[in-house]
């Protein structure tokens, strides 16, 4: 770990943030690892959908189905497959031709982590120039 990093985390050893700072890292170790797995060197060549959130209060509108639906359309254009990384939205995306290639679960090893482990999917669906 970088010298500056340490000094960080020695300064704040006992503050709840280092525990979510420790769970984004594995999750970003995780994702990659998962992505790797699930499609090698051809991730380069494919669209990635990196965030996609509605509000509560908004859900149920076809807003994110909208969204969704024009990110493929312009992968279809240009003949790109799509992937993402999602929780507990993999059924949503499901739902709009994707399929799940890679599962894993953070929190499962941490012994200050006191609820179930959180699972991540990888879900990807092929552009219609691949079929």
């Amino acid at each position: 770990m970088p010298v500056a990093a340490e000094s960080i985390r020695k300064a704040f050893e006992d503050d709840p943030l280092m525990e979510y700072f420790d769970r984004w890292k594995e999750f970003g170790a995780k994702a990659r690892e998962l992505v790797s797995a699930a499609f090698g060197e051809k991730v380069a060549d494919m669209m990635e959908i990196q965030v996609l959130a509605t509000d509560p209060d908004a859900q149920g509108r076809g807003y994110a189905s909208a969204l969704v639906k024009y990110v493929l359309r312009q992968s279809d254009a240009d003949g790109r497959d799509t992937w993402l990384v999602t929780s507990d939205a993999y059924t949503f995306y499901q739902r709009l031709g994707f399929s799940v290639v890679g599962t894993t679960y953070i929190g499962s090893n941490n012994p200050a982590w006191d609820r179930d482990p959180v699972p991540m999917y990888v879900v990807s669906v092929t552009s219609v120039w691949s079929r």
